[in-house]
């Protein structure tokens, strides 16, 4: 079992962006392969391919702003 991607954002309130002069604004964060179940005793279960490496977990974050 793999989680691939977990996502949180949170939209700002229309009062509050009306107010600073955008029609919206949101702040999120997303990180990629956080979690791998396995009983395979190699790094990456998908990439057996006759080599081992492991699955690097990656932060994305970021604001989106509506003018």
């Amino acid at each position: 079992i793999r989680v691939r991607n977990i996502q949180l954002g949170y939209s700002l309130p229309a009062q509050l962006t009306s107010k600073l002069g955008m029609t919206s604004a949101r702040i999120y964060t997303m990180i990629e392969n956080p979690f791998t179940f396995t009983k395979f005793p190699g790094y990456d279960p998908e990439g057996a391919r006759g080599y081992d490496h492991p699955n690097y977990i990656t932060v994305y974050g970021g604001v989106q702003l509506s003018f």
